[in-house]
């Protein structure tokens, strides 16, 4: 089966973004890079070293979900017809074998419009990124972790979270993290692709929920894997803390205000 992925890029490292790259194509023909670079300047397109990866330099940046919204629009007829689409960080290594085995789960169960993985740390540890809608009080509790001292603001971030041993569970998840998944394209043409209002952050919430909205299910297994480095720009740029807030504000607006649970 046909494949294609989109990476959307920002003064990445060209030797990451290869090895993303490179985990992702294994070798296999079929399947095809869109990459959507919003650098200033178009140095990343030396990464362009088969016929199956495409390079698009975009320096305006509209942000994530606009980015891949473009390779979806602009990929060839063939790939149009392709029952599946790729979303992958530049920053995602894809185990051997994980693409195929998410593919035979969608093709078993129609049901499932959004699928994802295991994301592991280099180091091998769990990145716990499943959950479920977001409330405020958990979202403040994260940014401000003394809150979780007090009873409220500890008891809407367990409603936020989830528990450990999902992890190693295969099911239907609420929310799943936007660095890797697999979505039907029937999914994807009928909910639109992202919501571009977003310029980086939520995006993955709100596509989880348009998803879920027409009554397909996001499903989670943890028998592959990926590896994601995750440098948490939120946690540690003013800017980014701002996107952070700005996104949320319009989550919220777009789903309605959760406070607690």
């Amino acid at each position: 089966m046909n494949l294609v992925s989109s990476i959307v890029l920002f003064k990445n490292s060209k030797e990451i973004v290869q090895k993303s790259i490179n985990s992702f194509l294994e070798q296999d023909t079929n399947r095809q890079i869109i990459l959507v670079d919003h650098s200033p300047s178009p140095t990343l397109s030396s990464l362009v070293t088969k016929s199956n990866i495409s390079y698009h330099h975009n320096p305006g940046n509209p942000g994530f979900g606009a980015g891949h919204n473009f390779a979806h629009r602009n990929t060839t007829k063939a790939n149009e017809l392709n029952k599946y689409i790729v979303i992958q960080n530049p920053d995602v290594f894809v185990s051997p074998g994980c693409i195929q085995t998410l593919i035979e789960k969608m093709e078993t169960n129609p049901e499932i419009g959004l699928i994802t993985c295991k994301v592991l740390n280099p180091d091998g540890s769990i990145q716990r990124l499943l959950k479920n809608d977001p409330n405020f009080l958990a979202l403040l509790t994260r940014r401000l972790p003394f809150l979780s001292h007090l009873n409220l603001f500890r008891k809407a971030l367990s409603n936020y979270e989830i528990k450990n041993d999902i992890y190693d569970t295969e099911g239907e998840i609420p929310i799943v993290s936007g660095c890797f998944f697999i979505i039907s394209r029937e999914v994807w043409n009928q909910i639109g692709g992202f919501d571009e209002r977003y310029f980086l952050y939520f995006e993955d919430f709100d596509i989880c929920r348009k998803v879920r909205s027409i009554n397909k299910k996001i499903f989670y297994t943890p028998q592959v894997e990926i590896v994601h480095l995750w440098t948490r720009g939120a946690h540690k740029s003013y800017k980014h803390l701002f996107y952070f807030l700005r996104s949320m504000i319009q989550y919220f607006n777009k789903w309605g205000w959760r406070f607690f649970k």
